[in-house]
């Protein structure tokens, strides 16, 4: 009996130091693997950044590009950044990245806005005028095909729409008459070449204004021309907060600039109970990189007495704050996650 005893103690203490020595290794598998995870971890978030690195220099690449495709912005050192451009390419990407880092602050885009350093996200109004498809819905012939085959797609559907049902090629200057249809508003909705969106706003401002432009623009500048009110202060003010990232209204002597003010005077002698409100002057720079400045003018004239609802845009904007409080009532009700994380990022 004293023998099995023995024995099974003997036992006891032999699986003991087996469990021992298999705890240390399990113990030790587990630290092994907590380092690799924490590892796992920073490797990722390295990748996470040199993705977004990428991305970056191939969103200003991408800029830098399509801006020497457009002649309109062509300088007088085009030919020294195309040999630098070249010597980069054939060198590798690494002195690509560093030569398109060095000069991309200073390139900007067909409507004038200014790439910004590190900020590979940021949305400018011509990104917006060239995607509004990717908003309102695009159309499945485009959905599957690059950008340029996509605008060349465009224009030449474009070009055989106002063939057909209206008047003046692409490159005219005569007025586009258009007939209202399900195929023009599809056209619209998947994006209107640049060869042609400054005619289809001014049809589209003429369609709302009809007969509300009795009178001249000028002469309404002309009247009260060294006239003072306390509208034109405050569009002082302002003229140089409207679009700070775009070249044509980044400083006093931009070329936008004294359009902009001439457009926001003549608005405020036109709409005396309005005069002057924030929001107006980014309506009208808008308008200003489509349009000519009279038809800049009358652009404002249709969104602000046509389209918006009355008393929308008021010195006190409490249309606009309305409109706000239920927008954000609606995400609430709609989109709960995002409204809080907005709320969290105040």
């Amino acid at each position: 009996m004293q023998a099995e005893n023995q024995k099974l103690r003997e036992s006891v203490d032999a699986y003991r130091e087996v469990n021992f020595q298999f705890s240390k290794e399990i113990s030790e598998l587990n630290s092994l693997r907590s380092a690799e995870l924490q590892e796992l971890s920073k490797q990722k978030e390295k990748l996470f950044h040199m993705e977004a690195e990428l991305a970056r220099v191939k969103s200003k690449f991408v800029i830098f590009l399509r801006n020497r495709e457009m002649p309109k912005m062509e300088t007088s050192g085009s030919v020294e950044v195309s040999d630098k451009l070249t010597e980069a390419i054939g060198e590798g990407l690494p002195e690509l990245i560093s030569y398109g880092n060095s000069c991309v602050e200073d390139i900007s885009d067909y409507y004038g806005f200014k790439s910004e350093e590190g900020d590979s996200s940021s949305i400018t109004v011509s990104h917006s005028l060239d995607n509004l498809q990717g908003v309102l819905g695009p159309d499945e012939r485009y959905s599957h095909v690059s950008n340029r085959t996509k605008q060349s797609d465009l224009l030449r559907d474009w070009n055989k729409y106002v063939a057909a049902h209206g008047s003046g090629a692409v490159g005219s200057d005569c007025d586009l008459h258009l007939p209202r249809s399900a195929e023009l508003k599809n056209l619209i909705r998947c994006g209107i070449p640049n060869e042609y969106r400054s005619r289809v706003w001014k049809m589209c401002i003429r369609h709302w204004l009809k007969d509300a432009q009795d009178v001249d623009y000028h002469e309404i500048l002309k009247v009260h021309e060294g006239v003072s009110s306390p509208a034109i202060g405050q569009i002082e003010l302002d003229l140089l907060r409207t679009l700070p990232n775009n070249i044509y209204f980044d400083n006093q002597e931009a070329k936008g600039i004294e359009k902009l003010r001439r457009v926001l005077v003549a608005f405020s002698w036109r709409n005396p109970d309005i005069g002057y409100c924030q929001g107006l002057n980014r309506l009208a720079a808008i308008a200003l990189l489509i349009l000519e400045e009279e038809w800049a003018f009358w652009c404002l004239v249709a969104i602000v007495e046509k389209i918006m609802p009355k008393d929308y845009y008021t010195k006190n904007l409490m249309s606009s704050q309305a409109d706000q409080r239920v927008f954000k009532a609606l995400l609430h009700q709609k989109a709960s996650r995002i409204a809080h994380h907005l709320e969290d990022c105040k």
